[in-house]
């Protein structure tokens, strides 16, 4: 039997709009302890200017996940300053920020290899929380937990200025609908938002990325990412600057339960097109500037996968699209999507009226 692959609900339409009159550039920093709260559950943020440099000897609890639909994709992360290999090849810089494995006879660490393709096991969360104590053949250390993305995607606003990152956590609400949880980090207004991708589509969610400047913030550029098939990210313990990192409101990705997630909340390919598109209609209504060719920033993905768009580079010719057609009708979609990992992780977390949310 063949079935027909259907989007999560649209979002509202967006006109993004923000008075950057009442934005004094020269508060730009201070701006990032109120205006972050685009929302009421936004209040329970700690944030104050600049990127933090606390440092926590707080453990990660990595058991807290044993028990999660999610466990299959927790990871390590390398602690910022650990003891690396001598035939390692990590560039110190990714040290905080790179799945990582540690060896008990060596006493140093190595990078994870195969972890876009790892299945966590309870004894493996056992392990990396082993890694903590202070006891012999352990590092003894806070270890981050990352977590391998897809189909939970990541919305990372690498924006230091508490008003432009409330603008833009807005237009996500608006295109994307409330993220599961929202990751924080002391001293910083650096948040990720998570959502999960609707296991019906067909396109999974890639790296996408758009960078600008705006007039209010003079030549700071403000960096949106997009993470899914093939990323990483850092959800909890220490940053690779020593700031921790934890949920808004107290509600993290461990808390997720069966049922938890609506049908609004999942995304497609269309949802982060639509995203991009609202931020960028943004950046140019308050005069500012689509950058490119700087670190860090690369070109704004979001018309490679609209249909209609002329610069998609998969579009094809109209005579090619017979062809096109009879070749999806002999696809089994049915069978396609039961063999997706991402299909029984949505079907855990979504409600139970399956016809009415994530059913395959």
């Amino acid at each position: 039997m063949t079935s027909t692959a259907v989007l999560a609900p649209r979002r509202a339409e967006v006109t993004p709009r923000f008075d950057y009159g009442r934005l004094d550039p020269s508060m730009a920093d201070a701006a990032c302890t109120a205006a972050v709260a685009y929302a009421s559950s936004a209040s329970s943020c700690s944030c104050s200017p600049g990127d933090g440099q606390s440092v926590s000897n707080q453990g990660s609890n990595f058991l807290k996940y044993a028990v999660s639909p999610l466990r299959q994709y927790i990871l390590p992360i390398i602690p910022a300053g650990a003891n690396l290999g001598p035939d390692s090849s990590l560039p110190p810089d990714n040290l905080g920020k790179v799945p990582g494995t540690y060896s008990r006879s060596q006493g140093c660490w190595y990078g994870h290899p195969g972890w876009q393709r790892h299945v966590t096991k309870v004894g493996d969360l056992r392990r990396w929380e082993g890694w903590q104590k202070q006891e012999p053949g352990s590092p003894g250390v806070p270890v981050p937990i990352g977590i391998r993305l897809s189909p939970l995607i990541g919305a990372d606003f690498d924006i230091n200025n508490g008003a432009v990152s409330a603008w833009a956590q807005g237009i996500a609400v608006e295109t994307l609908g409330e993220a599961l949880a929202v990751r924080i980090r002391e001293g910083s207004c650096r948040v990720m938002s998570f959502y999960l991708q609707d296991a019906r589509t067909a396109l999974p969610i890639t790296k996408n990325r758009i960078a600008f400047k705006l007039p209010a913030t003079g030549d700071e550029v403000h960096l949106i990412e997009i993470l899914g098939l093939g990323q990483q990210a850092v959800i909890e313990g220490p940053h690779a600057k020593g700031a921790m990192h934890r949920w808004r409101g107290d509600k993290g990705l461990a808390d997720l339960k069966r049922g938890d997630v609506r049908p609004e909340q999942l995304i497609s390919v269309e949802h982060v097109t639509k995203f991009m598109q609202a931020i960028r209609a943004g950046v140019q209504e308050q005069g500012g500037e689509i950058v490119r060719g700087t670190s860090g920033a690369t070109r704004d993905r979001s018309a490679e996968h609209d249909i209609a768009s002329p610069d998609n580079p998969h579009r094809i010719k109209e005579d090619e699209l017979p062809r096109l057609t009879r070749c999806m009708q002999a696809i089994d979609s049915t069978i396609r999507s039961s063999t997706m990992t991402c299909s029984s992780t949505c079907s855990a977390l979504c409600a139970p009226r399956r016809d009415a949310t994530c059913s395959t």
